[in-house]
């Protein structure tokens, strides 16, 4: 690859914990709606019992993620992740994989 080419390539943002967990907490808040605040939600939150959310909030939530992220996770992957901390881990687990995560 020449070096015209690699630079072309999008550079990926690496992310901290804490970053990382703003953007899944914030990203949640604004598929499952009902005006909730993240400064509300914790890594202990329930999308589904906490935040009255339900499966599509979720998979919508996911779908964003993987977006703003810029990774693919399957469905086996964050599926039935429905605290805020098992999809951060999922997310945490893949970036890390990839060297993008701030140590």
């Amino acid at each position: 690859m020449s070096q015209e080419q690699d630079s072309q390539l999008p550079e990926y943002k690496k992310y901290s914990r804490k970053e990382l967990t703003d953007v899944v907490i914030d990203t949640v808040c604004n598929n499952v709606g009902h005006g909730i605040d993240a400064h509300d939600v914790s890594e202990d939150s329930n999308i589904i019992e906490d935040l009255h959310g339900d499966s599509l909030d979720l998979v919508g939530a996911t779908i964003d993620l993987d977006e703003t992220l810029c990774v693919s996770m399957l469905d086996e992957e964050v599926g039935n992740k429905y605290v805020i901390r098992e999809l951060v881990d999922a997310y945490y687990n893949r970036l890390k994989l990839e060297g993008r995560i701030k140590e």
